[in-house]
């Protein structure tokens, strides 16, 4: 933040519930089963966030409509 704070920026948090990202994994074939499992624990610590974006809850052009009724 520090190095663009020229600039307008926005942090955006995609992310699924554990559930489904285990569940995209096996769905896919060429994923590590259990690698969503053993991120989750880390992925997201310590990152302060401007939106948030379940990509569970929505398919990807659901979800960009989400991202760009949320930005100012």
């Amino acid at each position: 933040r520090d190095l663009l704070a020229a600039h307008e920026l926005h942090i955006v948090k995609v992310f699924a519930p554990i559930e489904a990202m285990a569940a995209r994994e096996e769905a896919r074939g060429d994923r590590l089963i259990g690698l969503a499992q053993a991120q989750a624990a880390y992925l997201h610590n310590n990152i302060e966030y401007d939106l948030s974006i379940n990509t569970s809850a929505a398919n990807p052009e659901g979800c960009a409509k989400q991202l760009l009724a949320q930005l100012p």
